[in-house]
């Protein structure tokens, strides 16, 4: 905006030949800037294999043993 800002002053300050340089800056300046501020690519990146492998689960741990039952349990059984 600063540099649109010049150009318009410059068209006031300049004389009638070089008032023409100006023109331009003060006209198609802001476009250009929008055109190239809009170029930025802002999308997520999309997730690679690396990636997809972090995020399954791996195998469970398994304790070698063996299940006892409990003679007095509480709450399981149907006597």
């Amino acid at each position: 905006m600063a540099i649109r800002t010049l150009c318009f002053i410059g068209l006031v300050i300049t004389p009638s030949p070089w008032r023409w340089l100006f023109i331009p800056g003060a006209a198609f300046l802001p476009a250009i800037a929008v055109v190239l501020g809009n170029v930025d690519d802002r999308r997520s990146p999309q997730p690679t294999q690396d990636q997809d492998r972090r995020r399954e689960i791996g195998p469970s741990l398994t304790i070698p043993g063996e299940l006892e039952d409990d003679e007095d349990d509480p709450g399981g059984s149907d006597d």
